[in-house]
C-alpha cells in the first residue's frame, strides 16, 4: 500500500491524495485526530525521473499530502485552536510560513488536526472537537498539544504532519503514538509574531526566548530525514552554525544515555529499557549508503543543568503572552533578562558536555510515564506507585531542552505492555542534520516492531 512506502517513494505517486483522503474517512473516527479535511484538485502526477533537475528541486515533495496542527493557518481551512471563541472563524486567507514553504515544494495540505484548548495542555481534548484517542488504545492519551498530528501519522492518515512545540508538544505525542518528530535548533523553524498562528505570539522574539518552534511528524526517522534534508537549505541557520567536526560517516559514534534528571522520577520499565541500550548497541555495525558505522552507548550523569532555573525561565517565556502589547514593567524586564541568561547558560552547558564528553548525542526519556489514561482533571500520575504532579511527570524531561534550544529527535524505542515508549535524542545546537543521521542509524539498531498495522 502507498502509505507504507518510504516518503521518497511516495513522491509523484498518482492518486495519492485520494488514497489518504479515503484513509481519513475510514480510519479517523477511531481516533478523532483530523478535525477538518478537504481534498484540493490533485495535479496529474508525473514520474519523478521525468523532471528536469530544476523541477526536481522545486517539486521535491510533489503530491505528498500532509496535515497541519489546528493552531497554524492554512489557506482555505479554519483555525480554531480548540477554542469556542474561534469556532466560527472564517477560513484563513493565507498560510503560515512552514505550510507556504511546503506548498512551494509541491506538498499538498489536506486537513487540520486536533489540539487542546489554545494548545495549553500535553493531552488533546477541547470543547469544539472533543478528545483525540491514542491509536494504540482509545483509553490512552495521544499526548499534546500536537496530539492530533501524531495520532494521524501513527494511523497513516497522511504522508506527514506539522506540529509545534514549546514544552514537549511535538515530543510527547510522538513518544505516546510511536512515531518520530524533530524539534529543530532554536532559530530554524521558530514561530514568531509575524507568523499566522493562534494564540498570537509577541512580536519581539526576546520576550519568548524563541522557544515555540514548528516541526514535522513522520512514521520513521528515515522519512523525517528525507523531508528535512530538502527543507534545511530553505531555513535560516539561526545563531548556531553546523560544526563539521560532528561529521561521523564511516567512523565510530558515541552516545550517552541519561536517565537520572534531578528531581524527576522515571517509570522503572522505561529506565530498564533505556539502560539496556548500551548492550543493544555494543560493537554493532550498520551498513547505510555503503558506509559502515559503529554506534556505542554508555550511561552518563548528563550535563550540569540547573533544572529549577530552566523551568522558571520557561515559565517567564510563556507567561501571559497576550499581555505583551503593553509596556513591560521593570520587574518583568528583570525576569526576562534573567531568563535569557539562564537560556544562554543552559544551551552552552549542553553543547559543552556533548563536545568534551565525546558524545554525538545524548538519549533521554521523554516523560516519566508511558502513555496514560485520559486525565481531564490533571490529577497526579502514578510513577512506580507514587503520585507525581501531572506537569512534572509529563514535562520534566522535555522542558530543559525547550529552553536551551538544542535540536531533539523523538523516536520510538519499544512497546511496553502494549504502550509505545519513545526517547529524546538531543544534539548540539545547529547540528540538526548530523543528529538526524545518528537517529537513522539508531532506528535500524532498535528495529522497532511496534508500528501499527495500517491496512
Amino acid at each position: 500500500m502507498e502509505h507504507e512506502l518510504p516518503l521518497a517513494q511516495q513522491v509523484a505517486t498518482p492518486n495519492l491524495v485520494a488514497h489518504y483522503m479515503s484513509r481519513i474517512w475510514n480510519l479517523n473516527p477511531l481516533v478523532n485526530a483530523v478535525v477538518e479535511a478537504c481534498a484540493p484538485e490533485e495535479e496529474e502526477a508525473a514520474e519523478q525521473d521525468s523532471f528536469t533537475e530544476e523541477q526536481v528541486i522545486s517539486k521535491a515533495f510533489f503530491g505528498l499530502p500532509f496535515l497541519v496542527k489546528d493552531s497554524l493557518d492554512v489557506l482555505g481551512f479554519h483555525t480554531t485552536c480548540g477554542a469556542s471563541v474561534y469556532e466560527h472563524n472564517t477560513a484563513a486567507d493565507g498560510d503560515c510560513k512552514l505550510v507556504a514553504l511546503l506548498k512551494k515544494l509541491r506538498a499538498i495540505p489536506i486537513g487540520k488536526t486536533n489540539v487542546p484548548f489554545l494548545c495549553q495542555d500535553v493531552q488533546t481534548f477541547n470543547e469544539v472537537y472533543g478528545t483525540t484517542f491514542n491509536p494504540y488504545d482509545a483509553k490512552l492519551s495521544s499526548g499534546g498539544s500536537s496530539g492530533g498530528s501524531a495520532a494521524a501519522i501513527a494511523l497513516g492518515l497522511a504522508a506527514f504532519a506539522i506540529g509545534t512545540d514549546w514544552n514537549g508538544s511535538l515530543r510527547i505525542p510522538a513518544a505516546f503514538c510511536g512515531v518520530s518528530s524533530l524539534r529543530p535548533s532554536r532559530g530554524r523553524l521558530t514561530v514568531d509574531g509575524s507568523d499566522r498562528v493562534l494564540p498570537h505570539i509577541p512580536p519581539n522574539p526576546c520576550l519568548t526566548g524563541e522557544i515555540l518552534v514548528s516541526g514535522i511528524f513522520t512514521r520513521t526517522v528515515v522519512d523525517l530525514n528525507f523531508l528535512m534534508s530538502t527543507l534545511f537549505p530553505f531555513l535560516p541557520s539561526g545563531e548556531f552554525q553546523e560544526d563539521e567536526e560532528t561529521s561521523f560517516l564511516g567512523g565510530a559514534v558515541n552516545v550517552g544515555v541519561w536517565t537520572s534528571f534531578n528531581g524527576v522520577p522515571l517509570d522503572t520499565r522505561i529506565r530498564d529499557r533505556m539502560e539496556a541500550i548500551p548492550s543493544m548497541l555494543e560493537a554493532s555495525n550498520v551498513a547505510v549508503n555503503n558506509s559502515r558505522l559503529v554506534v556505542r552507548a554508555e550511561l552518563t550523569n548528563g550535563p550540569s543543568l540547573d533544572m529549577a532555573r530552566l523551568h522558571k525561565a520557561l515559565q517567564v517565556f510563556t507567561h501571559n503572552w497576550d499581555e505583551f502589547d503593553v509596556e513591560l514593567s521593570s520587574d518583568r524586564t528583570i525576569k526576562l533578562e534573567a531568563a535569557l541568561a539562564v537560556q544562554y547558560e543552559g544551551g552552552t552547558e549542553v553543547d559543552r558536555f556533548l563536545k568534551f564528553s565525546g558524545y554525538a548525542a545524548v538519549l533521554t526519556p521523554v516523560s516519566a510515564v508511558l502513555p496514560h489514561e485520559h486525565n481531564y482533571e490533571h490529577q497526579p500520575l502514578k510513577v512506580n506507585g507514587v503520585d507525581v504532579p501531572y506537569w512534572r511527570a509529563l514535562t520534566g524531561y522535555v522542558a530543559p531542552f525547550s529552553v536551551t534550544g538544542n535540536p531533539v529527535v523523538t523516536m520510538p524505542l519499544c512497546v511496553i505492555d502494549g504502550r509505545p515508549c519513545g526517547i529524546q535524542v538531543v544534539g548540539r545546537r545547529g547540528c540538526d542534520r548530523h543528529l538526524l543521521d545518528i537517529c537513522a542509524y539508531l532506528e535500524q539498531q532498535f528495529a522497532y516492531k511496534g508500528h501499527l498495522n495500517m491496512n
